[in-house]
């Protein structure tokens, strides 16, 4: 009786793809990530591609090749930039010798508004962004220095990013204050302090929202 020959293994061709990868809201950095990494994984594995690129309105769609590789790499980014990451499956054929169930893989990553060492307004109150979580938000209270746990999804929804601009010093004593950048009128900064190394005149960085103004520290 002969030997049965192996079976070779069916080359994907340039349209094949198990998987969509959706970025939403991406910034420049996320794209080149992904680029970079199917780059590099395409070296020690041929059948790692992108088959083909879409323009959305609110940001890209990548067909990939091979499921897994578009799941390690929706997790990679949700570590790396944070935001939300959600992972679904349909089923689309049925392997015609073995009956398999054959399933695409959608992965949508979208990006956060925000990233650590951003500051937002949440409320009356003004945090920098320390780190992303899967559900909350680690954070520093610009006017208590105290490190909160943000609720994700109130601060996504609801939080307003603050820009740091240059405000200059006019008071020292009793405790700092800062010619306001919009209403140019003398107003304390938060935190409220009585120690300060600034000289009136010098140029500090602070965030604004209405009458308020905090360090940018």
């Amino acid at each position: 009786m002969g030997k049965s020959k192996p079976v070779r293994k069916q080359q994907k061709h340039a349209k094949y793809y198990e998987a969509i990868l959706q970025l939403r809201e991406p910034d420049p950095a996320v794209i080149m990530a992904v680029e970079d990494a199917v780059k590099s994984s395409a070296e020690d594995n041929k059948e790692i591609f992108i088959s083909k690129r879409k323009k959305v309105t609110n940001g890209w769609d990548f067909y990939l090749s091979l499921k897994g590789f578009a799941v390690e790499l929706g997790r990679a980014l949700y570590n790396k930039f944070g935001g939300e990451l959600k992972i679904t499956k349909k089923l689309f054929s049925q392997h015609r010798q073995t009956s398999k169930l054959l399933y695409r893989i959608t992965v949508l990553f979208r990006m956060a508004p925000f990233k650590p060492g951003d500051m937002v307004l949440l409320g009356e109150n003004a945090f920098r962004i320390t780190a992303l979580k899967k559900r909350f938000v680690s954070s520093m209270n610009l006017e208590t220095f105290r490190n909160v746990e943000l609720d994700y999804k109130e601060v996504v929804r609801n939080a307003e990013k603050l820009e740091a601009v240059r405000a200059v010093v006019s008071k020292i004593q009793p405790h700092l204050e800062v010619i306001h950048p919009e209403t140019f009128q003398g107003v304390p900064v938060l935190p409220i302090t009585k120690n300060t190394k600034l000289v009136p005149g010098v140029k500090i960085l602070v965030v604004v929202s209405g009458d308020k103004v905090w360090l940018a520290t």
